[in-house]
């Protein structure tokens, strides 16, 4: 129970971080569109890691912009800013392992969430 109250916060405090909501989409048209629209722009590998992971974008003309690092729980852990580049790799040493969610931002200002894994 505590986790999903936890969880629910985080995602409050990431929408609210965004400065945009959206009401949800009820026609079917609408749900397959954005269901065939949403894939990962960010290849995150290896997926888990150790000691380091890599952040690929996938489309050619978008460049990460920048990477929070966010526990499982909601605590930022890291942020790197002004990254201005398709491809970096990130150390872990300083991370625990266990389960972490990376926020990116390209540099058309979507905004993503998705996980990452950290192992001994």
């Amino acid at each position: 129970m505590k986790k999903n109250i936890l969880f629910l916060l985080f995602i409050c405090l990431l929408t609210a971080s965004t400065g945009k909501l959206a009401a949800q989409a009820t026609d079917r048209a609408t749900l397959t569109a954005t269901a065939q629209g949403s894939e990962p722009q960010l290849v995150v590998y290896p997926n888990p890691a150790t000691s380091t992971v890599n952040l690929s974008i996938k489309h050619p003309q978008l460049k990460l912009k920048s990477v929070v690092i966010y526990s499982i729980i909601g605590v930022q852990i890291a942020e790197f800013n002004n990254i201005n580049q398709s491809e970096i790799d990130l150390r872990l040493d300083r991370l625990r392992p266990g389960k972490y969610l990376l926020r990116y931002t390209l540099s058309d200002n979507s905004q993503k969430v998705t996980q990452l894994i950290k192992q001994l």
